[in-house]
């Protein structure tokens, strides 16, 4: 998988190869055509009780697939599977801040994780129930229209993982290894349903979220290993960090999410 950087686990040993990355971000002030890079909207229930229905976005140029990093949006118009408008409160912008994706691999073993990126991108929380269905959004981007589309499969009822479950530790060699609790409840009530768990991991400074780490791994691993040298990126990046996980529907209709714990990294 060219672009790569991966680490194959072989019972407790560990191999580090590196492979290189490019990624596309856009030149201030160039000429672009925006698309959305991604958009969805989604039904989210956090371990405090919050229960709300998100609308989130971003853009790229539709010929380079650069990522657009300027807050140029003007206008947006949500509308639900009957073709009736959502009413959308004002998004909110993220600013550009540092971001990185992993994904662990149960039939190699192996554990991927991406080079770190620049990206932004916009979110709102709506206040009418979203149906099943497909939901269009338009935008004025840079006096650009963008239009997508997302399929909302439905409302989806997931486990929250305790937050209280969530382990970690540094290795003597200064690999961090994080546990938490798993549930199998859905291979009982819903075994058909194609779910994951992200690690989310916010690296803060002066209590200002500036990186984050999105990490995937099958829904019943438990588990996360980041090897020291990513380790030691995230220390540079900031003073705090946060860890939370996520359980996720594939299509992205539907997440939980656990309390939020510190991350110790010494």
């Amino acid at each position: 998988m060219k672009g790569r950087k991966l680490i194959v686990a072989l019972l407790t040993v560990f191999s580090l190869g590196v492979l290189t990355q490019t990624i596309a971000v856009a030149a201030a002030g160039a000429e672009v055509t925006p698309a959305f890079e991604f958009f969805y909207v989604q039904h989210r229930t956090y371990q405090d009780g919050t229960v709300l229905n998100r609308l989130a976005f971003g853009f790229e140029d539709a010929d380079t697939g650069a990522r657009l990093l300027e807050d140029k949006l003007e206008s947006v118009t949500l509308f639900d599977p009957t073709g009736a408008e959502v009413t959308v409160p004002e998004p909110i912008f993220s600013g550009v801040y540092e971001a990185r994706d992993g994904e662990y691999d149960g039939k190699t073993g192996i554990w991927w994780y991406g080079n770190p990126y620049p990206t932004a991108d916009y979110k709102a929380d709506l206040e009418q129930e979203l149906i099943e269905g497909v939901y269009n959004l338009s935008a004025v981007f840079d006096g650009k229209e963008v239009n997508g589309s997302f399929n909302f499969s439905g409302a989806k009822a997931l486990p929250i993982i305790p937050g209280s479950s969530i382990k970690s530790k540094l290795d003597a060699s200064g690999n961090l290894i994080c546990t938490w609790a798993v549930s199998y409840d859905l291979s009982e009530t819903a075994p058909w349903l194609q779910t994951s768990v992200r690690v989310l991991i916010d690296i803060k400074k002066k209590g200002k979220i500036v990186a984050n780490i999105s990490y995937r791994v099958p829904t019943h691993l438990g588990r996360l290993f980041m090897p020291k040298d990513i380790v030691d990126a995230v220390k540079s990046l900031g003073s705090s960090y946060l860890i939370t996980i996520q359980m996720r529907t594939n299509d992205s209709s539907t997440r939980t999410y656990s309390k939020s714990r510190k991350l110790v990294l010494k």
